[in-house]
């Protein structure tokens, strides 16, 4: 039986292959430029801090404790200093009493939000769809 590969399928291998085309599986280099961007967003909590900034911006670190429901504030403040330091967000102090720091998005962080819409809706979608057939 002759076996064929769907056009969505082959168009999506072909965009694969381009995008990854300098990477080598037998002979990973030592810093992966792949692994290096999408690392700081790619944890449990980096995403739904970026999201909640992409609505509401700026947003004081206890608002973000509140909406980013589970994160303890150990790791959310290490959250924040990384997504600060890769260009993601800003971190503004106000000197007063007391001190007010107020975190917001960066053109950099928009930017990945904004490439994140697509699979944002796809997620909603899919999200939707279990509901309606749970029993």
């Amino acid at each position: 039986m002759d076996t064929y590969a769907e056009p969505d399928a082959v168009t999506l291998s072909k965009k694969l292959r381009v995008i990854f085309s300098s990477l080598d599986p037998n002979h990973p280099p030592p810093l992966c430029p792949i692994r290096d961007v999408f690392a700081p967003v790619s944890d449990r909590w980096s995403v739904l801090v970026l999201i909640f900034l992409g609505i509401e911006s700026p947003l004081r670190f206890s608002a973000l404790k509140r909406l980013v429901y589970g994160v303890t504030p150990k790791v959310l403040t290490q959250r924040l200093r990384e997504l600060e330091a890769e260009g993601y967000l800003t971190r503004t102090v106000t000197v007063g009493v007391p001190v007010q720091v107020d975190y917001s998005l960066t053109p950099l962080g928009r930017s990945f939000l904004e490439r994140c819409l697509g699979l944002f809706a796809w997620l909603e979608e899919q999200r939707t769809l279990r509901l309606a057939q749970a029993p």
